[in-house]
């Protein structure tokens, strides 16, 4: 990956697409250790606390883990339960796609509630809005 020094384009931010592309298309498996900051550091040519900007954006984002002194995993997947509440309603609880985000103005890392009923989604956020998904 190339990363531009482009004043419109933060190289964190980079990074972290760069990092969140991996996961996305496994490179970076569920569970997998994320390269150390030192390896990123060395990787890319950044200073640490770029790079550590990077991992708090992925994390934020529920995609990895940070145990400090020990390091950074992709977050497992887990099975998505759905759970019944009124006959034809089940809700589930997640984190925002990026997307969802982007389109309905949620923070990043912070979970919402996504209830199922007659084929449509609603996502209810924390701070009680609730968008008709589909």
């Amino acid at each position: 990956m190339v990363i531009k020094r482009d004043p419109d384009a933060a190289v964190y931010r980079q990074l972290a697409a760069e990092l969140r592309a991996q996961i996305a298309d496994g490179r970076l498996q569920p569970g997998a250790l994320v390269p150390s900051e030192a390896a990123l550091m060395q990787t890319y040519g950044f200073a640490r606390e770029t790079v550590r900007r990077a991992i708090r954006e992925l994390r934020i984002e529920g995609l990895v883990i940070v145990q400090p002194g020990r390091g950074t995993w992709v977050r497992p997947e887990v099975d998505r339960q759905i759970e019944p509440l009124l006959r034809g309603t089940d809700f589930e609880v997640r984190m925002p796609t990026a997307a969802e985000c982007d389109a309905h103005g949620l923070a990043q890392g912070v979970p919402v509630l996504v209830i199922h009923r007659g084929g449509t989604e609603q996502l209810v956020s924390t701070v009680g809005k609730i968008f008709t998904v589909r």
